[in-house]
């Protein structure tokens, strides 16, 4: 409850609105832990807990994303990456540079091979060379569940962003086809979760990879299989992109070792690399979907210098564009915004994105 009856801070707010907009779209078997969630949600913003914020690296987690030649902040390329920030980019269309990403000091990486066997598909990688983006360009966002497999495209969309997952790890999107063929330029996104050492329950083969309780170990082996089941999944599809996106936030299960946390999402991309090397694909470039709120209580604030893609709620596409400057939380740019569009698609909430 909010003390002396103050208005509740814009950030809460915004968490709790984007939050509730999942609650309205999550099918029906979701929706009882959703509202738990919203509920457990505002109580604990509401008693003043504040974001995180961190001046360095998490010393055991340090990812720097390497810079381009010309010395500027790589952006991912596709659906949400936008062109560098500086004025002389603001009327011009950037093919931009593939990231590098170095790690120290995390787990040596796993050598699961997902049980998804495309039976030797080969994707139509059109798509996947055509990285050009501009400034203001807009696009969606679509996945699970079934209202998006029918979404009408505005005609200004330019290009698409599509869920492969179906809410969680180790799910599918089954509409991924149906909505991928709508866009000529197309990045995917994967949603994600660790639920700490109860993942040993699904996955006992985890605990012979690492140390007895080292949790990094586990978290980062669960994190390479569930990379390596998104890849799989979109690769069986005949569906492959560059651009992958990371959706990170607090509907999913997350453990309270924040450490354990990030280790996951390190090693959920450098599942889907690993997969995409498997099968000679083109390396994939990555970017992570949050809020500063919800990545600062699920990482503790690690800062990895990865594009952001902020969500921003209903408020429209103004507000959201404000965002662009000073909501970074990655210590990478921010290189893309989400809002929700409530009358869009038919009366129905339609996530629409707009490059920074």
């Amino acid at each position: 409850m909010n003390q002396g009856g103050e208005r509740l801070p814009s950030y809460v707010r915004q968490e709790i609105q984007i939050i509730g907009h999942r609650l309205d779209r999550a099918p029906r078997y979701r929706k009882l832990a959703l509202a738990i969630g919203l509920i457990w949600s505002t109580a604990v913003l509401s008693a003043g807990v504040k974001e995180a914020h961190y001046d360095k690296p998490k010393q055991d987690l340090t990812i720097i994303a390497a810079q381009p030649s010309n010395g500027k902040p790589n952006v991912l390329p596709g659906n949400r990456h936008a062109p560098d920030h500086s004025s002389t980019l603001a009327t011009t269309t950037t093919v931009l540079p593939e990231t590098s990403i170095t790690t120290t000091t995390l787990p040596p990486p796993s050598t699961i091979v997902s049980t998804i066997t495309p039976e030797g598909v080969i994707p139509d990688l059109s798509t996947a060379d055509n990285l050009s983006v501009s400034q203001n360009d807009q696009g969606v966002d679509l996945s699970w569940p079934p209202p998006n497999c029918d979404a009408i495209i505005p005609p200004e969309v330019t290009f698409g962003i599509v869920g492969v997952s179906g809410g969680s790890n180790f799910t599918t999107n089954d509409c991924m086809v149906q909505e991928a063929s709508q866009f000529s330029k197309l990045s995917l996104y994967t949603n994600t979760g660790y639920q700490g050492l109860e993942v040993l329950q699904d996955h006992p083969e985890l605990s012979s990879m690492c140390a007895a309780e080292d949790e990094d170990c586990i978290a980062y082996n669960y994190g390479i299989k569930a990379g390596q089941f998104a890849l799989e999944t979109a690769f069986g599809q005949n569906i492959y992109t560059q651009n992958w996106w990371l959706d990170i936030e607090t509907e999913n299960s997350w453990s309270e070792n924040l450490s354990a946390n990030s280790q996951s999402l390190q090693g959920e991309m450098d599942g889907i690399t690993s997969a995409a090397a498997s099968h000679n694909l083109p390396k994939p470039k990555f970017g992570f979907y949050s809020t500063p709120s919800m990545y600062s209580r699920i990482t503790g604030g690690w800062l990895n210098g990865l594009p952001s893609w902020v969500a921003t709620g209903h408020k429209g596409s103004e507000n959201a564009l404000s965002h662009c400057q000073g909501s970074e939380f990655t210590s990478g740019p921010t290189v893309m915004v989400q809002y929700v569009d409530d009358e869009a698609n038919q009366g129905r909430h339609l996530d629409r994105d707009i490059v920074c």
